[in-house]
Parts: structure tokens; sequence; C-alpha cells
């Protein structure tokens, strides 16, 4: 009778073999010993691209990384030319994590959300010659505004913008030329995202004046690619991480870390000693 029962599993393994079904966890595992990571370009603590090359750091990437140690896993950097490139890839499997994003209904049916691990509001740069005082969207109507493309400001953000006049931008960089350019009278931007930058100082510049909308409060996630060959391997221990982050009080001193690495990352390097 064990003989029998022994040649029935053999029979059934050997058809499951002949299936491609059984080798699942194998392939998986092969499959998963680099995991792709993307992010805005500029938004610290959470994100940002070290420029000229492609990697990125931030309090998201750090998550992944700390996640997958021990694991066998690599985490490498995946940058493209525009954040509706970077979402398109994503939504297609070909990046599996998004390290900093809002959680919106359109995007949850590609992603999974694990999180949030930070928070946000929107800010309205304006022009300073226009005397605005904003509080609420409300009262932007009757003026000219643009946001970047695939830059959810949060599903009640977006239904607000349907009633305003605003044009969607490849880049937040474009915006501000445009504003800049008086093609513009405002942008819209988050608090970390569109002010703190490398490339140009929206909070410096006196002919521009900003305001941060109170409400409302979006959280920032990391998100899976519901298409990733390394969905499964992967999330248990991207939620397991966050979770511990913020039970012990890291996550708070990880932020001001990565602040500190980005900051002096915009410092001058200093003169070099001639011998």
């Amino acid at each position: 009778m064990h003989r029998i029962v022994r040649q029935f599993r053999f029979v059934i393994l050997s058809a499951l073999l002949g299936l491609g079904l059984a080798p699942i966890s194998a392939a998986q595992d092969t499959a998963c010993k680099q995991v792709r990571v993307a992010g805005p370009e500029s938004y610290p603590p959470f994100v940002w691209y070290n420029e000229p090359g492609p990697e990125i750091d931030g309090v998201g990437v750090a998550l992944v990384k700390k996640a997958l140690e021990g694991t066998g896993t690599q985490v490498i950097s995946v940058k493209t030319s525009s954040w509706n490139r970077t979402m398109a890839r994503t939504f297609a499997g070909e990046i599996d994590v998004l390290t900093a994003l809002y959680k919106t209904d359109e995007r949850d049916k590609a992603l999974h959300f694990i999180g949030p691990y930070g928070e946000e509001r929107t800010a309205v740069v304006s022009r300073a010659a226009l005397g605005l005082e904003v509080s609420d969207l409300s009262q932007l109507a009757g003026l000219y505004g643009g946001a970047a493309q695939g830059d959810s400001r949060g599903d009640f953000v977006e239904g607000e913008l349907k009633s305003l006049n605003v044009i969607r931008a490849p880049h937040v960089r474009l915006l501000f030329a445009m504003l800049k350019a008086e093609r513009l009278d405002y942008m819209l931007v988050g608090e970390f995202s569109g002010l703190v930058r490398r490339d140009f100082s929206i909070l410096e510049d006196p002919s521009l004046k900003v305001d941060v909308l109170n409400e409302p409060t979006e959280g920032v996630y990391l998100a899976i690619s519901r298409r990733s060959p390394c969905f499964e391997t992967i999330r248990g221990h991207l939620e397991k991480r966050i979770i511990l982050a913020k039970t012990s009080g890291r996550l708070e001193e990880m932020k001001r870390e990565a602040l500190a690495r980005f900051r002096a990352g915009q410092e001058p390097a200093p003169p070099t000693s001639k011998p």
C-alpha cells in the first residue's frame, strides 16, 4: 500500500513538473535575485537621485534595502526620463518597487501599497505679484495653473482640480520656467517633492510665493507592482520593516539622517590643496 502511495506521489510530481507548475518557488528565487526600485527624482527625505548616476537615496530606499538585507536579493536603482514613464514601467512590472508616492484608487489597481511611512501636504506656488493668500483651492478659480503629469495630489485634490484651469506639464522644471515667464499664475507641488530641490530653489525666489494647504494631508507609501515577479517574495519583508521602523521610533531618525545627507550633497566640495 505504501509503495502504491509513493508511486502515486511520483506520478503527480512528474505531471506537475511537466506542466511547469512545481518549480514556481525556484523560478521566483531566480527572478528575485534583483529587485528594481525607482521613485521621484527629487523628493527628500523620502527619495532622490544622486546625480549624475542612477543611484537613489532616501528613507524609502533605506527601508527597502533593510527589509531585504540577508535575503540574497540585490536592490538596484532604475532611473527613467519622466515620472509618467516610471509609473508606466511599474504598472507593467518592469520596476518592482516605487519608494515614495500617494495612494489613490486608480493606482491601487496596479500597485500594492505599504505604509504610509510619511505625510505630505500640497503647496500652491504663485507669482508674488498676484498677492494671493491661498488657504483653499477654490480661491484659484479664474487663474491659470499647472501640475506635473503623473504627479497625483491625492483623490481629494484631483477631484477639486476638475473645476480649475490646470494644465499638465511633463516635469516640474517646465512648470517652474512657465511660472517665471508669467505663462502660469500658479503651480501645484508637494511640500517636499516640489519645494526642496537641487536644480532650482522655489523657497528662496523673491518673485514667488508659497502657500502650503493645511488640508488634506496625504500619506507617502512604498508600493509594489502587482505584476512584479518578486511580489509575494518581498511583500512580507517590506510590511514588517515599516511596522518595525514605526514602533521603534527609528523612522523619524531616518528622516533626519536622510535630509542631512541630501543637504550635504548640495554643498560644493571643498577645494583640493595643491601639492
